[in-house]
């Protein structure tokens, strides 16, 4: 490869240098200049074939690179290959964030903009006076050489990064969308010198000025938003936390998540989630973990304890000194794993680059034919139009279009409350024809309610006897008795078990005052042929029968109506026996037809493959073999890591009501994009066609040129405003607060 960079990357030498660069083969860079796709996959594909890089990624939010290199791998020359491509590479140490880097780069496009602005605007001035009639007098050749004087330090300082960029694609035979940019401002600039210097032509010094200041500007511009929208952090906007109270000198302080330091002591608060890691330093309480663990009920903490950030704080104000923040937590850990996947290739991202590089080759072919046979006619006028058409090739906004039309949907997502694997997904979704649900814990609560008590011969002391013995158990039918009970039965009152013991048939036994009671699985027909029935003895005599069911969620309901209404068909699978599945499909209105119960995992399985465009929504860790075998899968239980690991999308709230949301913004992200490329490719080819027809000379093909990215960027964002909507409906409705069953357990279980 040829070398273009003359930086010096042998600092990266040695042990010292790879422990504090590279420790455990992980090597970062900030690099700058990556601004879509073509970019992203120029860097990736130059070190497909190295032997010592074992993985590259790039985060293009954060610009920065990963590497996960071998012990023998030279970093100096991962660096400064990295730079030859034409990207600025700044080697980052493992403690280092790259803010800084970030500044220093956004400080030197600054200045290259301010400089190409500087000269543009006197160039600019000077140029109005030609125009006004200083061409016809003694002062024009003084105007045309200050400008050119003026022009210099615009070709030389402030188009480099042009240069670099497209010097690296052709040394390595590929044609870069920055090429005909650099073609037009050589050409145009000694076209421009030749005329001031042999004959009195044009000069195109104005033109190409406002060219470089404005592609300059537009691309720092669009840098911004891509920190912005591309920026995977925002995998963590679904954690409702932005805020901690932190304990001051003065007294408890807000202070955002994003500025908490290890040793912080901060306040938790009901209701609200951990915004880091830490040890609880007052007394306990109960977390929900779910987020982590998967495990729903409620987790009891005591002083000293660790506990971590996304899970959910349900029992009075308690503090806890923070020992990781960020990305250094144990959510955070999860992220990171999850943000390799997020800038993944996409079919749609694949042809987009191709079109976009066709595109730029078919512009370049039709300026040259133009230019060789119409140069016989009017050299001048060739020259002007050819010029005119380069400056608008450049198809920026093209490239552009279906990255960020991607990204803002996933971060539209995220803050919906769904964590989406990748871009690749969308394109999935978009494709859905099937929507197959799990039944336990899915469509239902996945909890035992007590519906119905039977045959209620229970005195008060029964009543405290049963909640006394159920409190021993940590069986889902423990819960609900000791739950329905609780408001009339202080725990301080309860008696006291002895000898207490399982039975082998299910249930449990033991002595109150004297008396011999045991909760036994009823033997005989729930009365409702679904569900659960346990008999409750005393002294061998049965005195009560309850009878418990598996809630349907309400927002099932709503949900199946919504995707029946949308053209989808509903499909019931389930593991669960074929009367409670039937009765869950009736209540949910889901035809008998497409229920299916009694089904193992690898009947699942064989059911999903036999539909088509299909979409799986179950238990990320039960329904592991479906959700991999459906086109797209999702989990609405279990921990995130595990899920994610199983199923493409994740839902961080219990329920299925965001499936008709998920499919919306898949819909109108594919209009976006579709909308988007549609502009582009107008907008250049109409513009191309003024351009050759001589309606658009090159100083107006510079203003324009820019405008397509910017129109692409407006267009996406006011496209995604529905999705916008979507954000501030769901953000009461998704709350992650305590609910009523929470708090009532942790009350009693403290009691």
């Amino acid at each position: 490869m040829n070398q273009i960079s003359s930086k010096d990357f042998q600092f990266l030498s040695g042990h010292t240098a790879r422990e504090t660069y590279a420790p455990k083969g992980h090597f970062r860079c900030f690099v700058e200049g990556v601004k879509c796709s073509h970019c992203l996959q120029k860097i990736e594909s130059a070190f497909w074939d190295h032997p010592e890089v074992q993985n590259v990624r790039m985060d293009m939010g954060r610009s920065i690179l990963n590497f996960q290199v071998s012990s023998k791998a030279s970093l100096p020359e991962l660096a400064k290959t990295v730079e030859n491509l034409g990207f600025p590479t700044t080697p980052l140490k493992v403690d280092q964030d790259q803010e800084q880097a970030q500044k220093q780069a956004s400080r030197r496009s600054l200045y290259k903009i301010g400089v190409a602005g500087v000269a543009a605007g006197n160039i600019m001035l000077l140029s109005v006076s030609l125009y006004s009639g200083a061409d016809q007098s003694e002062f024009r050749n003084y105007f045309e050489w200050v400008s050119a004087l003026l022009f210099l330090p615009v070709f030389f300082y402030s188009a480099l990064p042009f240069y670099k960029v497209a010097w690296s694609d052709l040394s390595q035979r590929q044609i870069s969308i920055d090429l005909p940019i650099v073609m037009a401002l050589i050409g145009g600039t000694l076209l421009s010198f030749y005329h001031l210097v042999f004959t009195r032509g044009d000069i195109y010094f104005d033109s190409l000025a406002v060219l470089v200041f404005l592609l300059l500007s537009s691309r720092h511009f669009l840098s911004e938003l891509q920190k912005k929208f591309l920026n995977p952090k925002y995998l963590q906007s679904f954690l409702s936390t932005s805020q901690a109270l932190v304990k001051t000198p003065t007294g408890w302080k807000s202070r955002p998540i994003e500025e908490l330091q290890a040793g912080d002591i901060v306040q938790l608060v009901p209701g609200k989630q951990l915004p880091a890691d830490g040890q609880l330093l007052s007394e306990g309480g109960f977390l929900n973990s779910s987020v982590l663990t998967g495990e729903s009920l409620p987790e009891k903490v005591g002083p000293r304890q660790s506990v971590f950030a996304g899970t959910l704080w349900i029992s009075d104000p308690v503090s806890m000194q923070v020992q990781k923040t960020g990305d250094a937590t144990r959510m955070g850990q999860v992220f990171q794993q999850m943000e390799k996947e997020l800038m993944s290739k996409t079919p749609l991202l694949t042809l987009t680059d191709q079109v976009a590089k066709y595109f730029t080759m078919a512009i370049l072919t039709i300026s040259a034919v133009f230019l060789t046979s119409y140069i016989w006619v009017d050299s001048e006028e060739a020259i002007r139009r050819s010029l005119a058409l380069i400056i608008l090739a450049c198809p920026c906004a093209l490239a552009l279009a279906t990255p960020f039309a991607q990204s803002l949907a996933l971060m539209r997502s995220a803050k919906l409350g769904a964590i989406i694997k990748n871009a690749a997904v969308l394109e999935a979704l978009f494709q859905v024809k099937n929507i197959v649900f799990d039944k336990t814990g899915t469509l239902t609560t996945g909890q035992l309610q007590l519906t119905s008590i039977g045959q209620n011969l229970m005195t008060q002391n029964d009543e405290k006897a049963l909640v006394a013995l159920e409190s021993l158990s940590h069986h889902p039918v423990a819960y609900c008795l000791v739950e329905y009970f609780q408001d009339k039965i202080s725990p301080q009152h309860l008696p006291k078990v002895h000898a207490s013991h399982p039975l082998k048939s299910g249930g449990l036994r033991g002595e109150v005052e004297g008396h011999q009671y045991s909760a036994r699985k009823s033997t005989t027909q729930n009365l409702n042929n679904y569900g659960t029935s346990v008999d409750f003895y005393k002294d061998e005599k049965l005195i009560a029968q309850f009878q418990f069911a598996d809630e349907i969620r309400e927002s099932s309901r709503e949900t199946c109506q919504s995707l029946e209404r949308m053209g989808f068909s509903v499909h019931l699978l389930t593991g669960d026996l074929s009367a409670p599945s039937q009765h869950v499909a009736q209540a949910l209105k889901i035809s008998e037809s497409r229920v299916y119960s009694s089904c193992s995992p690898e009947q699942k399985q064989q059911v999903i493959s036999s539909l088509s465009h299909t979409m799986m929504v179950g238990d990320g860790v039960n329904d592991s073999v479906a959700l991999a075998a459906a086109d797209v899968g999702i989990s609405v239980h279990g921990s995130m890591k595990n899920s994610l690991a199983a199923s493409d999308i994740y839902l961080t709230h219990a329920g299925v009501q965001l499936i008709p949301d998920l499919l919306l913004l898949a819909k109108e992200t594919r209009k976006v994009i579709k909308r988007n490329l549609f502009i582009s490719v107008t907008y250049n080819i109409s513009f191309g066609i003024l351009a050759l027809m001589g309606y658009v000379n090159p100083l107006v093909a510079a203003i324009l040129m820019p405008l397509s990215s910017l129109t692409v960027m407006t267009s996406t964002v006011w496209g995604t405003s529905r999705l916008r909507t979507l954000d501030k409906s769901k953000k009461t409705k998704n709350n992650r607060g305590i609910t009523n069953k929470q708090r009532k357990f942790s009350q009693v279980i403290v009691s």
